[in-house]
């Protein structure tokens, strides 16, 4: 599974049009309906509907498994729209003292400590966030004051997201070191609720927040977060030979790949030699132009 793309440009295999090393008599028409053999599927919706979709993936008949479940990989012609339900829980890091710099994305928080669930406090969350699986946690050492942070990584367009925050007592709410939110009363006692989609960004991001208690010892944070974002496709590589050079192009944007190239597949000195960018593109493709090898060449695109 999770074939990684790959063209052979030599002149000895498909990429080129050369010739189709599969003989016709091998090759059987396609069609709708459940398939147990092969490992690379197509799925077409005809008049697909607007919306949020979820797709679930099953492996059936595994056999001779030995490390658990296998990784799989989907591929969408179409943006794909990904959702992160970021809630409180044991995965948080904490605190009871102030260090400089603390609500910023770079922070050095590896000395900080995991976050205990308040299983004590008196409350369930869902009378504060109905449907949430979030928990109310605090610091192991359940001092006034805690200092809390939450890593994330955002790896598309981050579209329209929340943040539900509530905390007994008082609180200062940041994302990636902006102070979003803020209560520094007893009431109201509730949550409230924040737009964090101007302050969220691609690649890192963090949610820190300051919690303290004021009037009584039930002191705890319950925070559910709703992030979203959009992945663009995955760029379609596309290699053509022209006389003596070889063209590979691939729609943009497709930012953060490189191409790569390599003589030789599944040996122990099998390398990667990066393409280093910038690369040439026109409106609508990346396009880079090399020399024909004389041998086999393989190129992909890849994430650093």
């Amino acid at each position: 599974m999770d074939p990684p793309p790959v063209a052979d440009c030599g002149g000895n295999g498909p990429g080129c049009g050369d010739r189709d090393p599969i003989a016709p008599s091998d090759i059987t028409p396609a069609y709708r309906g459940e398939d147990h053999r092969n490992n690379v599927e197509q799925v077409i919706v005809d008049s697909p509907i607007a919306g949020i979709w979820n797709v679930f993936v099953t492996a059936i008949n595994l056999q001779n498994v030995i490390d658990g479940p296998q990784s799989y990989t989907l591929v969408s012609a179409l943006p794909i729209w990904v959702n992160l339900d970021l809630v409180s829980d044991t995965s948080w890091l904490c605190t009871e003292v102030e260090q400089s710099g603390w609500q910023q994305v770079g922070f050095d928080d590896f000395a900080w400590t995991n976050a205990v669930i308040r299983t004590s406090y008196p409350y369930p969350p869902e009378g504060y966030i109905p449907g949430t699986l979030g928990s109310h946690i605090w610091t192991p050492g359940g001092g006034y004051t805690a200092y809390f942070r939450k890593g994330f990584t955002v790896t598309g367009t981050p579209q329209i997201s929340q943040a539900i925050v509530r905390v007994d007592d008082a609180y200062d709410f940041y994302v990636n070191g902006v102070l979003v939110g803020f209560k520094h009363e007893v009431l109201p006692s509730g949550a409230q609720t924040y737009d964090i989609t101007p302050y969220l960004q691609r690649g890192e991001n963090v949610f820190a927040i300051k919690a303290w208690d004021i009037i009584t010892v039930d002191r705890a944070l319950l925070f559910d977060a709703d992030v979203r974002y959009v992945e663009n496709p995955l760029p379609r590589m596309e290699v053509t030979r022209s006389n003596q050079s070889v063209i590979v192009s691939w729609r943009i944007p497709a930012e953060a790949w490189n191409l790569e190239y390599t003589t030789a597949l599944n040996t122990p000195t099998n390398t990667w030699v990066l393409i280093p960018p910038p690369y040439p593109s026109n409106t609508t493709h990346c396009v880079v132009t090399e020399p024909a090898p004389v041998g086999s060449k393989f190129y992909r695109l890849r994430k650093p």
